[in-house]
């Protein structure tokens, strides 16, 4: 529990397996923004390389770009979807149940066959999703925290409060 008595620790314990679901759902708030500058680079190449080898464009062209650029998303989140099933389905330590502990200095983890220790420092940034936390140690390597792992609301308030207070203010998005 959170206290701010002097001497006292803040801390917010929380537990659970992270499912195959929760790791998608994590990867494709990872990667959605690229997905959408993608199709939007391949919409402008494909209109300017119709101008420059047609001469013009008409609403025909315009509809066949957007229709490509909509295809390409869509196999983009295949992929994505293949890859990152099997990863998880490669990792068999991903599913197994994860205690937490967040308090001032960081959050210590661990499951039935290893622990590990992060300090707030390591986190390079932190992005809370409707339904999930994910935190970056790296720009490919996250910490994925479903909001179901935590008792209550007020473990998620508390939660919120130490990555606020603790992380660097410019990497962190909160709801």
């Amino acid at each position: 529990m959170m206290n701010s008595e002097p001497g006292n620790t803040c801390e917010v314990s929380f537990e659970g397996n992270v499912s195959l679901k929760d790791y998608q759902k994590a990867n494709f708030y990872h990667a959605r923004t690229r997905f959408l500058w993608s199709a939007l680079i391949y919409f402008v190449a494909v209109l300017i390389a119709v101008r420059g080898i047609v001469g013009y464009l008409d609403a025909l062209f315009v509809l066949l770009s957007l229709a490509g650029a909509v295809i390409l998303i869509l196999l983009l989140i295949l992929i994505a979807y293949l890859r990152v099933k099997s990863a998880y389905n490669s990792d068999a330590t991903r599913k197994l149940r994860q205690h937490y502990v967040a308090d001032l200095d960081g959050i210590s983890f661990s499951t039935e066959q290893s622990s590990a220790n992060l300090s707030w420092n390591d986190f390079i940034a932190v992005k809370e999703h409707k339904d999930i936390f994910v935190l970056y140690v790296s720009k490919v390597k996250i910490l994925i925290i479903p909001k179901s792992f935590f008792k209550s609301e007020e473990d998620i308030t508390r939660f919120k409060s130490l990555i606020a207070e603790n992380c660097r203010s410019s990497k962190v998005k909160l709801l």
